[in-house]
């Protein structure tokens, strides 16, 4: 790797290390997720390094692909959906006729334990599943999903209320937040914006999520961060996101 592009890589990583600085002795330091739960869990020697480097290619990209600035941005871009395709898994068993449709390894876990759990995949597109969760439990739901319960998007077809969830979270819509609570806590990122998901808004930034799996020492509304015109921005919950802007 060339002088050029490990600057480049601590740069992006800046936002990340500012709060790693400001973590409580001994306290467990957040993890980028870039794959799977069983791989986190399981992965060889040789996996695991080759997570460290996509999460160093995926950083790379995402502050590329966010700053209108750099003339590489096209090339950027292009190359996170490369990414993206190329890391998909198919949902396999338990989803009857879904079970070729691909997804991110960060939410084939997930999507499992919904599967498990009763939920039902009504049909799927290029971009999102679509849930049938009247089997579920209300209360259910959000303890199945977890943090990936805040990607959930109700939509009606036919007169059936269903809930649409991004196939890949690590490239969403989101809308800026230019002043929220907790900004001191921001500022480790030494940002003043936040960023919160919006996916079924058109219109909205179409951005690289980089997630967070462990959160000791960040608000638990933190989902990870993501980057605007080369800044780091944390990524917030949109519960939490309403609550702080009344």
């Amino acid at each position: 790797m060339s002088s050029d592009i490990e600057q480049a890589l601590d740069e992006i990583l800046s936002g990340v290390n500012a709060l790693l600085e400001q973590a409580p002795t001994g306290s467990a330091r957040p993890q980028i997720n870039a794959s799977s739960e069983s791989d986190q869990l399981h992965g060889g020697g040789s996996r695991a390094n080759d997570l460290v480097d996509d999460v160093e290619l995926l950083s790379f990209l995402a502050l590329t692909a966010s700053d209108s600035r750099r003339v590489h941005q096209p090339v950027a871009q292009r190359l996170l959906l490369r990414l993206m395709t190329a890391r998909a898994v198919m949902i396999g068993a338990g989803a009857d006729d879904f079970g070729s449709v691909t997804v991110s390894p960060l939410i084939h876990a997930t999507v499992s334990r919904l599967l498990d759990s009763g939920a039902r995949l009504d049909h799927s597109d290029a971009v999102s599943l679509f849930w049938d969760f009247s089997r579920v439990p209300a209360d259910q739901l959000a303890l199945i999903a977890g943090r990936f319960a805040s990607l959930f998007c109700p939509v009606q077809r036919e007169e059936r209320s269903l809930l649409a969830m991004p196939r890949f979270p690590e490239r969403l819509r989101v809308r800026w937040l230019d002043h929220f609570e907790g900004k001191s806590t921001a500022s480790l990122y030494r940002s003043q914006q936040a960023a919160v998901i919006d996916q079924d808004n058109t219109s909205a930034d179409l951005v690289t999520i980089l997630w967070f799996t462990t959160t000791s020492f960040v608000p638990d509304h933190w989902l990870g961060v993501t980057f605007r015109e080369g800044q780091p921005c944390p990524v917030l919950h949109v519960e939490s996101c309403h609550k702080s802007t009344d």
